[in-house]
Parts: C-alpha cells; sequence; structure tokens
C-alpha cells in the first residue's frame, strides 16, 4: 500500500496560474531598472572625475563598469524589459555615459541600442518566451538529460573540446508525456542546447563561444519537489525499471563507490578520459536508484509498459 501523498495534478493548469499572476514578475523587472539606475550614478561618477582631471585610484573601474553596463542592457532587452520612453530614456543615458568613459569597453559588451519602436515590438515576444518557461517549470514533471557538449577551442586550429553538461527539456504533465517528449526530441534531433534569443558571441575571442553540439546519455525525469522518477538511457531509448530491494539498492551503492574510487585514481594520474568513462559507467550502474517515494509506484510501472507497447508499434 501506497501512504505517500503524491501530488502530480493542479486544479488550475500552470498556464493559467502564470497569465494570473504574471505580476509577481513585476519585482524582477524592477530590480532590473534599479540597478540599471545605479549603473547610471556610477558611470556619472566616472565621468565628472574624467571632466574634472581627477585620476581614479581604480583603474579597473574605467573598463569594469561600462562593461558591465552593456551586458546589463543587453539582458534587459533579451528579457522584453526595455520597452518604455522612461526607461529607454534611462538605458540611452548610461549609454552615452558609458561610450563617454570607455567606448570600447561598451562596444566589447553591447553592439548599441536599437530604435525603441523595436523594441517595444520585440518586449511582448520576449515576454511571452518569459511566460512560457515559468508555465513549464510549474508542471508536475521536468525532463533533464545529462551528457556532454561540443564547444569551439579558443584558438580554432584546435576544433572543439567537450565538457560534462546538462539541458532542461522543460515539463510534462505526467510520466507517460515526459517519456514521449524525450522520444520526440530525439527522434528530431534538436536538443535544445542554445537559449533562445541568447547571443553567445564573445568579443574577447572573436568568435560564437557557444555549444556546437550535443551528446545526450542519461535521461532524467524528476518531480515537483526535485526528486529522481526514473531515469533512461537516451542513445538506445530506454528506461531503466527502479530498484525496490533493499538489498540490490545497497549492491548498487558498492558498486558505484568503487567505480568512484578508481575514478579518484585515474584521476590522480591524470587519466582524465579513463577517470570521466569510469563515472560514466558509474552512472548507468546506479541509474537505477530512484527517490524511496517513487520506487515501485504504480504510475512508474505502468508508464514502462506503456512506453514498450508504444515502441512495439
Amino acid at each position: 500500500m501506497y501512504t505517500h501523498n503524491i501530488k502530480t495534478a493542479t486544479t488550475e493548469s500552470s498556464k493559467t496560474w502564470v497569465e494570473n499572476h504574471f505580476d509577481t514578475q513585476l519585482a524582477v523587472r524592477t530590480n532590473a531598472q534599479v540597478l540599471l539606475a545605479k549603473i547610471e550614478g556610477d558611470l556619472m561618477v566616472l565621468s565628472a572625475f574624467d571632466s574634472l582631471g581627477i585620476e581614479i585610484a581604480e583603474v579597473d573601474d574605467i573598463w569594469a563598469t561600462p562593461r558591465i553596463a552593456a551586458r546589463h542592457v543587453a539582458c534587459m532587452i533579451e528579457n522584453g524589459e526595455i520597452a518604455t520612453p522612461v526607461i529607454y530614456a534611462l538605458a540611452t543615458s548610461v549609454q552615452t555615459l558609458a561610450q563617454k568613459v570607455c567606448c570600447d569597453a561598451w562596444k566589447c559588451g553591447f553592439e548599441g541600442l536599437p530604435p525603441l519602436e523595436e523594441l517595444r515590438a520585440d518586449a511582448l515576444h520576449q515576454r511571452d518566451r518569459i511566460r512560457n518557461l515559468i508555465a513549464e517549470s510549474k508542471r508536475p514533471f521536468q525532463i533533464e538529460v545529462d551528457g556532454r557538449m561540443e564547444y569551439l577551442e579558443d584558438d580554432l586550429w584546435y576544433g572543439t573540446f567537450f565538457r560534462d553538461s546538462a539541458i532542461t527539456l522543460g515539463g510534462a504533465d505526467s510520466i507517460p508525456e515526459a517519456m514521449n517528449r524525450l522520444r520526440a526530441i530525439k527522434a528530431r534531433g534538436n536538443w535544445p542546447i542554445r537559449e533562445e534569443g541568447k547571443d553567445f558571441f564573445d568579443p574577447d575571442l572573436g568568435i560564437d563561444a557557444g555549444p556546437v553540439s550535443f551528446q545526450p546519455h542519461l535521461a532524467i525525469i524528476r518531480d515537483v519537489a526535485g526528486r529522481i522518477v526514473i531515469r533512461g538511457n537516451v542513445r538506445h531509448l530506454t528506461w531503466y525499471k527502479p530498484a525496490t530491494d533493499p538489498n540490490e539498492i545497497a549492491m548498487i551503492q558498492i558498486q558505484q563507490q568503487a567505480l568512484y574510487e578508481e575514478a579518484a585514481f585515474e584521476s590522480g594520474w591524470d587519466n582524465y578520459e579513463t577517470a570521466r568513462m569510469l563515472l560514466e559507467t558509474s552512472d548507468e550502474v546506479g541509474a537505477r536508484l530512484v527517490d524511496e517515494v517513487w520506487r515501485g509506484h504504480p504510475e512508474v510501472l505502468a508508464a514502462l509498459i506503456d512506453f514498450e507497447e508504444g515502441r512495439k508499434q
């Protein structure tokens, strides 16, 4: 008998909740505006010192403050937060001051303010994007995928390198829906490795520093409390039946610990790739370990059966 009270549905849809409570983001937007005003004040001080011929003790401020200003303005644009004449005037003032203090530092972080009309038109899209992200985060289940992200080397002559990483595929209202979402994304091969609307250009390196590709390994479905519900092998598109026997769970944990120790030993001898592969094996060994509340849960077992039947069709 299962006595755990697991809430997997809401009386109000996530989308409706967000639409009705979206003013909760007002504090976020206000904080961004307050920070922009503070940056303007810092730039005014630097500009005044320069006009008076006063040497600035912290030379780094001359470079850092305009660059921080540029990045903050760019971030506000990405979030659709510069869409009124008042905020646009404040951002314009920050841009003018930053260019006066150190034009190169400003240009390294931001190309410049687009016209207000353009920002207004784009703000609706950006706010819809944020609204959708919030709605997804409120759904009962979340899907994550662990794997390796590929990036360009700073020196393009050396090609690319890989880094352990994880991506989020969004939310789902049920375990089967989460499983099917993973299957659909894998079939299309369009892993969401780049945040929509984000510019990955690195002005210092002069290259696109964003991810190039993603090699998926393990999928993890979590509940609204962040507890692991089930894991799956993305490459083979299979799901691991959670272990329920205490002795089996203890044995898996012992095997994992042995692999951890072996990986630490190899890493100590600079055999980093060997250590990484051992840790990857450890993850696979422990794939059947889930949160206690979900061990042998009927919803998980039913979802496994439905998924396998769907593969046979």
